[in-house]
C-alpha cells in the first residue's frame, strides 16, 4: 500500500536529521553519543528516501528493514551505503546496550560524514524526482 508523503513531512525529517548532525558534532561528546546521533541522522535521511517513494517502515526491525529498502531504492543506488549503515546499525546497538565506550572517535566521525552524504544526496534525488516534497 503505497502512502503519499507531504512536503510537510520530509521538512520536519529533514529538521530531526540536520538536528542530529549537529548533536553529532557537539565538542566533549563521547564517541558513543556521537555514534549515536550520526546513525539517527542517517536512519532519518534514508526515511525520507523511502518516504519519497510512497513507502513507509515500522514495526519489528524497523531499523534493519530501513536500511535494506535503501539498499533496493533507485536502482541500488545506495547499496554500498546501505550496507554501511547496517555494519553502523549492529554497532550502534551493541554500543548502546551492551558495551559502553566501544566506538572509536574516528568511526563516530565517519558515520557523521557518511550520514551527512546521505542527506545531501536524497535532497539532490528529491529535488530531481519529487520537487514538490522540498517546497
Amino acid at each position: 500500500m503505497s502512502i503519499e508523503p507531504s512536503a510537510i513531512e520530509i521538512r520536519r525529517l529533514t529538521a530531526v536529521a540536520r538536528r542530529e548532525l549537529g548533536d553529532a558534532a557537539i565538542r566533549g561528546l563521547s564517541a558513543d553519543g556521537s555514534f549515536e546521533h550520526a546513525y539517527v541522522a542517517a536512519l532519518t535521511a534514508a526515511t525520507m528516501l523511502i518516504r519519497g517513494h510512497g513507502e513507509r517502515i515500522h514495526g519489528p526491525e524497523h531499523h534493519r528493514l530501513t536500511f535494506v529498502r535503501l539498499g533496493e531504492l533507485a536502482d541500488g543506488r545506495w547499496a554500498s551505503a546501505a550496507n554501511y549503515f547496517q555494519h553502523c546499525r549492529v554497532r550502534r546497538n551493541r554500543s548502546m546496550y551492551d558495551l559502553a565506550g566501544g566506538v572509536s572517535a574516528a568511526e563516530a566521525s565517519e558515520l557523521r560524514v557518511q550520514a551527512e552524504r546521505l542527506l545531501a544526496e536524497v535532497h539532490d534525488w528529491l529535488r530531481a524526482q519529487r520537487p514538490e516534497l522540498l517546497s
